[in-house]
């Protein structure tokens, strides 16, 4: 029987954290991307915690795996193809992502870039150089088995001020997976678009710290000011608004 495998970005904390945790206790084997080695040693012993008592545990091996680096992309295929061998992938999931805030015209051609590195081109070069192995997936688990899947956001439908680099990326990230799902249906290959609302993880504190540099005596409050302020508000002014990284998350795309 062939071994389920799936490759999830972003997987030292939140959503792909959460996801590596519970496939892993469901019986799928884990290839986790982290850019640190480090993250990968401690998901790993999260992983076997996690999985203790279960009937038949899958396994995890962290992947380094910078989706904005061109050789480490190319480092990852490597590896991933060594691994998974003839059973190919059962999943992808295109987890990883950035938030890079500022009102427009004071977001530099250097951020809106790296944004765009992360959330959208990264999404597309590994899905690029994961296809093949997604199509071996086919051939070993069955059509239609085998899943693509590209962590979007409501912000993905839904505008922010002060937050168009993400929305931005999230927008195109959207269009690009209902791209996919008409483009590889008849590969027998699923696209799913995860498009979840406010999720308490990682990704908003690194928010934070980056709209710092929007402090108190820079140009942009001139004009920005009570909107800098709200979204650096945002995630902590309603915390029972945000849902866990464990709860279960609607999506759109084929069943």
């Amino acid at each position: 029987m062939p071994t389920r495998w799936a490759l999830i970005t972003g997987t030292s904390t939140g959503i792909g954290r959460a996801a590596a945790l519970r496939l892993v206790k469901e019986g799928v084997s884990v290839l986790a991307g982290v850019r640190k080695a480090a993250d990968g040693e401690k998901l790993v012993a999260e992983a076997t915690a996690a999985a203790r008592g279960a009937s038949a545990p899958g396994k995890l091996v962290p992947v380094l795996l910078d989706v904005a680096d061109r050789s480490s992309l190319q480092r990852a295929t490597e590896a991933v193809k060594s691994i998974v061998g003839a059973d190919g992938l059962w999943a992808l999931v295109n987890n990883a992502g950035i938030v890079v805030p500022g009102p427009v015209e004071h977001v530099s051609d250097a951020e809106w870039r790296r944004q765009f590195d992360v959330n959208f081109f990264g999404v597309i070069e590994l899905t690029r150089v994961m296809l093949p192995l997604l199509r071996d997936g086919v051939r070993a688990h069955g059509a239609y088995v085998p899943r693509l899947l590209i962590v979007s956001s409501i912000g993905g439908r839904v505008a922010q001020p002060i937050n168009a680099p993400y929305t931005s990326s999230k927008w195109a990230v959207t269009a690009l997976g209902d791209s996919l799902r008409i483009e590889l249906r008849r590969q027998s290959i699923g696209v799913t678009v995860l498009e979840p609302g406010a999720i308490a993880t990682a990704i908003w504190k690194k928010g934070d710290d980056s709209a710092t540099m929007f402090g108190p005596g820079h140009p942009a409050r001139e004009f920005y000011g009570p909107e800098i302020d709200g979204l650096s508000s945002w995630p902590h002014a309603r915390p029972p608004k945000q849902s866990p990284p464990t709860r279960r998350l609607t999506f759109c795309g084929d069943p």
